[in-house]
C-alpha cells in the first residue's frame, strides 16, 4: 500500500499529491534603485516573482525593473516592487 499525502476535490478527482509542485512565498522587495540579495531558500525550488500593482490595479512594464535569479542571488532593477518565492 503506497503512503503519502493526497487531497481530492468534491468530485473525487486528485487535486494534490506528494509529487505536486506547490508554491512557497519567500518575501517582498520594494526598492527605488538597483539591488541584489542572497536568499538561501531560493535553492529549494524554481524561483519566480510577480509585480505588485499600483493603487489603480495597474502595472506599467516600462516602469518596472527587471528581476533575475542566479543560484541563490536575486537581482532587480530600478523602481521594483514585487513578491518572490519558489515552486
Amino acid at each position: 500500500m503506497p503512503a503519502g499525502f493526497e487531497a481530492f476535490g468534491p468530485q473525487g478527482q486528485l487535486e494534490v499529491s506528494v509529487t505536486s509542485r506547490m508554491t512557497r512565498l519567500l518575501g517582498r522587495v520594494t526598492s527605488a534603485q538597483n539591488g541584489s540579495s542572497q536568499e538561501p531558500a531560493l535553492a529549494q525550488g524554481q524561483p519566480f516573482y510577480f509585480p505588485v500593482l499600483d493603487q489603480n490595479g495597474l502595472m506599467y512594464p516600462r516602469e518596472f525593473g527587471q528581476v533575475t535569479f542566479s543560484g541563490t542571488t536575486m537581482s532587480w532593477g530600478f523602481n521594483s516592487d514585487f513578491y518572490f518565492g519558489t515552486y
